[in-house]
């Protein structure tokens, strides 16, 4: 049966079927050049005129000669240098002509990309492709695939086939391509100070978006190399963020959706800078609000969303600020207080679009609370969303008394068809599930309160041991099963299983 989910994109580009209608945006494309990138629509190319896009799988792109840009994904960059096409496909990111230079940072699965003659497969790598059959590879290793042929590997130093003459490239491509090696290989001082150089570049004059990426990609590299305030470098930072405000969010988005506290709590350091005399900006309160909550200094993360919730205009510009923002200040709201949010909110919350922006470990905690909320706050829609995330995390005992609940209330909600379906694609277990799950001695209970003005029903589902109402199945032949996952919260001492928030990012 298709799986009516969207196999979230850590690169290598294996992506599995995507929720119908659902046009997931995969990574962004910025443009490095002027002029000279491409955009396919319909078997025709239009110019790019935009800064940057989202690309998601179908999207097609190409240089002329005098044009490039690079494709930013979760795991990292990849450089489309000149006279160059590249296609998204559900099988990976194919490079049709011309070549690409990918930066993929280090993880346990290894990622996949394919020229017209064979299949890339990486690992913590850096290393350029040429479409007619060649590879260099300045870092880590790449093993080369041919149908028909033993795998052959290609190391750090090494090249296959014909390869192109890098000193034909721009020098402004060059320099930045550098600078992104010297991320990858952990230089951090050195990429942050390029990263910097390439801000006041000439070439990128006409650029301000572009130079807002660069101005982002050397925060990020600062604060995760944990360089202080006062290192020389902080100067030219607080003058780039003064200039491109925007940048300083954009990264304390990325620290904060992996919950990188450390690195948060040093770009926020920065703020004063974005502010430039202004109030603050009210993803400054949401950013001071989660890494509050992460570290569990609960009259921080009290205050912070007090200085949010105030005044009206600011919540509402929280909300506006961007999907990440929005559903942030939801989350720490339904910390304090649940019932002052409407259901569309947490639907929205736990929604595809709104988890899959998140570390495994982020999302996981999201759900989690999404969970323990009263029902009166999950709408049809919220309910389904956080049916598929705990049928994929495992939590079968969550999973059944919660499509129980659904059954009860909302007869004849759409939504409610579309998690039948799922459940009847499912194989379910026979008997009781027993991997890693305690077995209550009587019946399980799970209360919900009604929802008001839905249908009367009771309001507390009784399960008996061993039911197995809306439980996912077996795949091969054990019982899809195990510890309940990803609920504790971000302060407290209990570790989410190895490997069990991960499915959270396979769910949608």
């Amino acid at each position: 049966m298709k799986k009516l989910a969207f196999f979230f994109l850590l690169a290598g580009l294996l992506l599995g079927p995507v929720l119908v209608g659902d046009a997931a945006p995969l990574g962004t494309f910025l443009r490095g050049s002027q002029t000279g990138c491409f955009l396919g629509n319909r078997g025709s190319w239009e110019e790019l005129t935009a800064p940057k896009i989202q690309f998601s799988v179908g999207t097609s792109l190409k240089t002329d000669r005098g044009g490039w840009g690079t494709l930013v994904f979760p795991f990292g960059s990849l450089v489309l240098r000149g006279n160059s096409q590249v296609r998204i496909e559900p099988s990976g990111l194919l490079l049709q002509t011309g070549s690409f230079k990918a930066f993929v940072r280090k993880s346990p699965q290894g990622f996949k990309f394919r020229i017209p003659s064979a299949t890339l497969s990486v690992r913590g790598t850096v290393f350029s492709a040429e479409a007619a059959g060649g590879l260099q590879v300045e870092a880590g290793i790449v093993e080369v695939g041919i149908s028909g042929q033993a795998p052959e590997t290609v190391s750090d130093g090494e090249t296959w086939g014909q390869t192109a003459d890098a000193d034909q490239l721009p020098e402004s491509l060059k320099q930045f391509e550098g600078a992104l090696k010297a991320e990858h290989d952990g230089k951090s001082e050195v990429a942050v100070k390029q990263f910097l150089e390439l801000v006041k570049s000439p070439a990128y004059a006409g650029l301000p978006t572009f130079r807002a990426h660069l101005v982002e990609k050397a925060l990020v590299d600062f604060a995760r190399a944990g360089l202080s305030l006062t290192h020389a470098l902080a100067g030219a930072l607080r003058e780039a963020v003064k200039e491109f405000p925007g940048a300083l969010f954009n990264s304390l988005q990325t620290t904060l959706s992996g919950e990188e506290a450390k690195a948060s709590r040093s770009l926020l350091g920065f703020a004063p800078d974005a502010r430039n005399g202004k109030s603050p900006d009210p993803r400054e309160l949401v950013a001071e609000a989660l890494l509050a909550e992460m570290t569990a200094d609960d009259d921080g993360m009290n205050k912070a969303i007090k200085d949010l919730t105030k005044d009206p205009k600011t919540r509402v510009q929280a909300e506006g600020a961007g999907e990440f923002w929005g559903t942030s200040l939801t989350y720490l709201q339904a910390m304090t207080d649940p019932r002052s949010i409407v259901p569309a909110r947490i639907t929205v919350m736990i929604s595809p679009s709104g988890l899959r922006k998140l570390s495994p470990k982020a999302a996981a905690h999201r759900v989690s609370l999404a969970t323990r909320l009263p029902a009166e706050t999950l709408e049809a829609q919220g309910l389904y969303f956080l049916l598929k995330a705990l049928w994929a995390d495992k939590k079968t005992e969550k999973a059944a008394w919660l499509m129980e609940f659904f059954r009860s209330h909302y007869p004849g909600s759409p939504w409610l068809d579309h998690a039948e379906k799922l459940v009847s694609q499912r194989i379910v277990p026979e008997g009781p599930v027993q991997s890693g799950i305690r077995t209550p001695a009587a019946s399980v209970s799970a209360t919900l309160s009604h929802p008001s003005g839905l249908v009367a029903g009771s309001s507390k589902i009784k399960l008996k041991p061993g039911s197995n109402v809306g439980m996912p199945g077996k795949t091969n032949g054990n019982p899809s099963s195990g510890l309940a996952t990803g609920t504790t919260q971000a302060g407290e001492s209990a570790e989410t299983p190895t490997g069990s928030a991960e499915s959270l990012n396979d769910s949608f």
